[in-house]
């Protein structure tokens, strides 16, 4: 049999590979490397020793963050500013005071603006004169404890007041502050048209000539709205206890709680308002307060003339203090 040369290279590559010249040989690993393999072996381990340790201890450990973030958290107040319930004068006070606080929608302050984002940041006290959703909606992105206050006022004078700041001022050529306007002549300027109501804006605003006061009926309960779902809240009346609803900032939110004097401020007078009050007696518009009414009449009803929620787990930082004793808690 004739015996080629790639017989030869066939043969010579099954003996080297017997002997190992050509087999792959075991990579060379490093002190560093086995240390690395150590560290991960070791890493699984201990996390498989306190699995279970951490499905139990999930529920204490969040307990006990929300433990010491009660101790510690800062609280701030946000004013929900009904118009013509002394939202002014508390405001005004605050800025006397020289407080850190902050005003939106309120019209003729000295406070910086909460739509500021460095105003806004610093404020302890905000008072924002709109429905409370909006309030919400402007101080939403802060993270802080909020105590919610709010002044509500007997709705027969809050009326007659609002209608008397508006035609003293900006609605002096309106239809309704005109001599002999009656209850005809509001409902003819589409004053409380319940369609109105639903797009009712913040101070100042104006639709077709009507002042956002008197875009609908029961204004007053309408800016409460959804407070009442919030953890924390008080509702106090002008007549009885605004120095309960002033003492809840100055003691809840304030640095220098000495510095805070309410004085009465815009009180614009008209001088048909007597006038107007015999052409549009109460009677004749109290069908639209009816549900004010009957929300101020059960605070009125109240010891201290205050109602106040505070959530089982929510701590006043002055729960304790003489204006917490004021307040009906519900």
């Amino acid at each position: 049999m004739f015996f080629g040369w790639h017989h030869f290279g066939l043969l010579l590559v099954l003996v080297a590979g017997q002997d190992g010249v050509f087999t792959r040989r075991p990579r060379h690993r490093s002190r560093k490397d086995a240390a690395r393999r150590g560290e991960r072996a070791l890493a699984r381990k201990t996390r498989a020793r306190t699995e279970e340790t951490e499905k139990w201890s999930v529920a204490e450990r969040a307990l006990a963050r929300k433990v010491r973030a009660d101790e510690t958290k800062k609280w701030s107040v946000a004013m929900i500013h009904i118009p013509k319930t002394a939202g002014s004068s508390i405001a005004e006070a605050l800025w006397a005071g020289r407080h850190h606080a902050c005003a939106s929608y309120t019209g003729n302050l000295s406070l910086c603006n909460c739509k500021d984002t460095r105003c806004r940041s610093v404020a302890k006290v905000a008072v924002v004169e709109a429905p409370h959703r909006m309030v919400k909606a402007l101080l939403g992105p802060m993270r802080r404890e909020w105590l919610w206050v709010s002044i509500i006022r007997r709705p027969e004078d809050w009326f007659y007041s609002a209608v008397g700041q508006w035609c003293a001022g900006r609605g002096a050529g309106r239809l309704p502050c005109q001599p002999g306007a009656d209850v005809a002549t509001l409902r003819k300027a589409s004053w409380f048209d319940p369609n109105a109501g639903r797009d009712r804006q913040a101070s100042g605003e104006e639709k077709d000539g009507v002042k956002y006061y008197f875009f609908g009926p029961n204004i007053q309960t309408h800016f409460l709205s959804s407070v009442f779902l919030e953890d924390a809240w008080i509702v106090g009346t002008l007549e009885h206890s605004l120095e309960t609803g002033g003492e809840a900032i100055r003691g809840t939110a304030l640095e220098s709680p000495g510095q805070f004097a309410l004085r009465h401020s815009n009180s614009a007078h008209w001088p048909s308002l007597a006038s107007f009050k015999q052409r549009v007696p109460w009677p004749s518009v109290r069908r639209y307060f009816a549900v004010d009414e009957a929300f101020y009449e059960h605070v009125v009803e109240q010891e201290g003339s205050c109602i106040g929620h505070r959530a089982g787990h929510t701590a006043l930082p002055a729960s304790e203090g003489d204006w917490a004793m004021g307040v009906t808690w519900v």
